[in-house]
């Protein structure tokens, strides 16, 4: 009788081992997978970003050199001109 109580007991002490091996093992999974989550978004707003930055400089050098400004333009007076035609543009529509 002790016999079978003991192997019982056992039996559902390594039930609950497993169950918490078990549990601890997919928390562990969820958060690497949230990590990774995380990570990526973070580096594909960052590549996002870097195009946009591409992209707004390409099409400011697009529009400058459509504007044909004088040749002793600073960046400053450039950028002050783009930001106003940009303006003028966006008022139009």
């Amino acid at each position: 009788m002790e016999t079978a109580a003991l192997c019982i007991g056992y039996a559902i002490l390594t039930l609950m081992a497993m169950i918490i091996l078990l549990f601890a093992f997919a928390l562990g999974w969820f958060a690497i997978h949230e990590a990774r989550g995380i990570i990526s978004s973070r580096k594909w707003r960052k590549r996002k970003l870097e195009q946009m930055k591409y992209e707004t400089a390409r099409d400011c050098a697009y529009y400058l050199n459509r504007w044909e400004l004088p040749t002793d333009t600073t960046i400053f007076v450039a950028c002050n001109y783009f930001d106003r035609k940009v303006k003028e543009l966006k008022n139009k529509q």
